[in-house]
């Protein structure tokens, strides 16, 4: 096994060390005694114990057998797997390819109802795009000089963004700008990895905040590490994975993730009133011969969402990333209007789904904006009080489970119009009292 930078993995070596040692001290044997018996040199026992050096399957086994504690050899081989696997390199990982890694990831991600992500180089593989997870893994492949299983294990990972539609899970991530820019595919498969992150955005189960480049750091950026509801952090380095699960090291996971907000105290961009609310734009294009690259002027920001002090938020329709949501209004709009003109739409029950989750995720935004500006009326203007009737319909509505039916579908868009509506209300002037 690995030597791991990770004192997760070190106090679990540490901790089967010391249930070997009081098994040979319980069996009132001596090192050289324990040692004599399995038929190796003392100095063996002594690495063991003290936790600098691993001890194999056959280890184990021999060491139960000279303490007379052969019934306890299979939980502890179980433990000593455990703890190898909290780290592991690529390279012993990927020996076969990448496809079953692909598929255990899969198995973790079906037991997690709450994914905090960070990532600082690639979009995190539940958000790839089948050209983009081709292009990264060709890379890994060749860098790695390991088998090539690229189709299968790109099949496999994609296969992961179906918990985006089911089970009710959450994923909450935070994405470092370069995660945009950096062409780790080719122009088309990139601009096809920005178009996926603004379909997926709208969904209910994905809240997506962006830290850009001119935003004042509180942490430097570190490595991409996902949290699996706060028992589990899975840490990406070049040659390695190492499970997280020290309650200490948890803690500062997740403290480095929550940093950003904190930021917000002391913004690097104010935020406008009125913002425009924008959309992710696809990488731009080169220009043609003769002709100069335009480049914004020194402090004027020119398209993209509104900035607090540390990241953009540009989905998160229940208050995750804590900071303002940024709508994109049209493309639901012509959603709406699409699903309510539906006569006898033959559909499967899954894309029914997909359409109806899309909507609740934009609904649940559209509210929090409704609310949002009602809170900041005065009491005597009643359409604070209209908008809390909505947001009380509204709130019955959306904890309603979804059906894979048209008419569920229909029952959204058109709480959609009635919140878009709503909003109107509020952003108009105050009407005048006699």
């Amino acid at each position: 096994m690995s030597t791991s930078p990770s004192s997760s993995a070190q106090a679990a070596r540490e901790a089967l060390a010391v249930r070997l040692s009081h098994l040979r001290k319980d069996a009132g044997l001596t090192g050289k005694d324990l040692s004599a018996r399995c038929g190796w040199h003392p100095a063996k026992t002594t690495r063991i114990q003290k936790a600098d050096a691993p001890p194999s399957d056959t280890d184990i086994r021999a060491w139960c057998s000279a303490c007379g504690a052969d019934d306890q050899a299979d939980d502890l081989i179980a433990t000593a797997r455990a703890v190898d696997s909290m780290y592991l390199e690529w390279r012993r990982l990927h020996k076969d390819g990448m496809r079953k890694v692909q598929q255990s990831w899969n198995t973790l991600h079906e037991r997690t109802r709450v994914c905090r992500v960070y990532v600082s180089n690639v979009p995190p593989g539940f958000l790839q795009t089948p050209a983009f997870a081709t292009a990264l893994m060709e890379q890994i492949t060749r860098f790695q000089g390991t088998p090539n299983d690229v189709t299968d294990a790109v099949a496999a990972r994609i296969a992961r963004s179906r918990f985006l539609y089911e089970g009710g899970h959450r994923y909450v991530v935070l994405l470092e700008e370069s995660v945009l820019r950096y062409r780790t595919a080719d122009p088309e498969a990139m601009r096809g990895q920005l178009r996926h992150l603004l379909a997926v955005m709208p969904l209910a189960s994905v809240s997506l905040g962006i830290i850009p480049f001119t935003a004042q750091r509180t942490v430097w950026p570190l490595e991409a590490f996902y949290l699996h509801d706060d028992t589990v952090a899975v840490v990406e380095t070049l040659t390695a994975e190492i499970k997280v699960t020290q309650p200490r090291e948890l803690a500062d996971y997740a403290k480095a993730r929550t940093r950003p907000p904190a930021a917000r105290l002391r913004p690097a961009f104010p935020r406008a009133a009125g913002a425009r609310r924008t959309r992710l734009r696809p990488l731009p294009r080169r220009p043609g011969p003769g002709r100069r690259q335009r480049r914004p002027r020194p402090g004027r920001r020119r398209g993209g969402p509104a900035v607090s002090g540390a990241y953009a938020v540009l989905h998160d329709p229940e208050g995750l990333l804590d900071a303002e949501l940024l709508l994109d209004r049209a493309p639901h709009e012509a959603l709406v209007t699409v699903v309510l003109a539906w006569k006898d739409p033959d559909l499967a029950p899954r894309d029914y789904e997909q359409i109806a989750l899309q909507l609740t995720g934009h609904a649940r935004a559209v509210a929090a904006d409704v609310r949002r500006l009602a809170a900041a009326l005065p009491k005597s203007d009643g359409r604070g009080a209209l908008a809390e009737v909505i947001l009380r319909e509204a709130g019955g509505r959306l904890s309603a489970p979804l059906q894979g039916t048209a008419r569920c579908v229909q029952n959204r868009a058109r709480l959609v119009r009635a919140l878009y509506t709503r909003l109107d209300r509020l952003t108009e002037s105050a009407p005048a009292t006699t």
